[in-house]
């Protein structure tokens, strides 16, 4: 079993790993891709309301505080934001299609808000990969 991220160098060493495996004929029976952004933020309608969303943010933010300059700024950067991880995470899809082919099995594990360090945290993370 191989485990990473995918980030750049992460993903590198693990196709790199995953390769000598197979050349030595060790069999790989799986990789896990640990802290993978959530799939929505690949949804071009995710994306497109971000869109929408940053476009529009001073009108967005009329009313939500009495400084709407600065509540718009806020609507915005949180749109901005959000397209920026849509960018990375479309950028993870494609790592992970180029990693399928090689185990028996590829799991995803989500970005958790916290740690795993119990026994409920491993159990959480065993109902994420496995559902």
């Amino acid at each position: 079993m191989v485990v990473s991220t995918l980030e750049a160098t992460p993903v590198r060493e693990a196709e790199f790993f995953s390769a000598e495996l197979t050349a030595r004929k060790l069999h790989l029976g799986a990789i896990v891709l640990n802290k993978v952004l959530p799939e929505y933020l690949c949804d071009p309608r995710t994306d497109k309301l971000a869109q929408s969303m940053k476009a529009r943010a001073e009108e967005l933010a009329e009313g939500l505080t009495d400084d709407p300059v600065v509540a718009g700024r806020v609507v915005g950067e949180v749109a901005e934001s959000f397209l920026n991880f849509g960018v990375v995470a479309r950028r993870e899809a494609e790592q992970q299609a180029e990693l399928k082919g090689a185990p028996d099995v590829l799991v995803t594990v989500p970005f958790f808000d916290a740690d795993i360090y119990d026994m409920a945290g491993l159990l959480q993370l065993g109902a994420q990969v496995w559902e």
